[in-house]
């Protein structure tokens, strides 16, 4: 998303250069935005289409969405799907999806850096992430997601039958 927006790229290309690369040397941030940053280890690609999008997740070791708001959280499925650690900053999509933390890492602000650090820096912590995201975005699978749609409505039609 644009840098000055509620998704704050601006807040993580200010964290990773001032608090994140000083600690993690040769760390990258591949900033997929219409904007572009400069700085040491700063990677501008733009916008995407989807295809590249999720090449990038893959290659990515860590996905950081520090947006102010999410109402679904569609971007952290995307990465976890990829096999990509997650992490964000509070917000209903994040907290969601990521179910309060179990999922990838959620930080205040203060704290962004600090997750991401450890996440760069913990390969086990970082793969732990990463095969428990990878659970979690099964369960938003379109076929997961239709079977129980169709068992919410078989419940309803049972209830309509029952109640003529």
């Amino acid at each position: 998303g644009a840098l000055d927006s509620r998704k704050r790229g601006r807040l993580l290309v200010t964290e990773f250069l001032e608090r994140v690369r000083p600690r993690v040397a040769g760390a990258e941030l591949w900033l997929v935005s219409p904007d572009r940053a400069e700085g040491h280890g700063i990677v501008n690609l733009g916008t995407l289409d989807d295809a590249a999008l999720a090449a990038a997740y893959r290659r990515a070791w860590v996905m950081c969405l520090p947006s102010a708001y999410e109402g679904f959280g569609r971007p952290y499925v995307e990465a976890m799907a990829a096999g990509t650690a997650v992490v964000a900053s509070p917000n209903p999509g994040a907290e969601d999806v990521l179910d309060g933390g179990r999922y990838g890492a959620i930080a205040k602000d203060g704290w962004l850096a600090d997750a991401l650090v450890d996440m760069l820096s913990n390969r086990a912590a970082r793969e732990r992430f990463t095969q428990a995201g990878l659970g979690r975005a099964r369960q938003y699978d379109w076929s997961v997601v239709a079977a129980a749609y169709e068992r919410v409505y078989a419940r309803v039609m049972e209830g309509r039958r029952g109640a003529a």
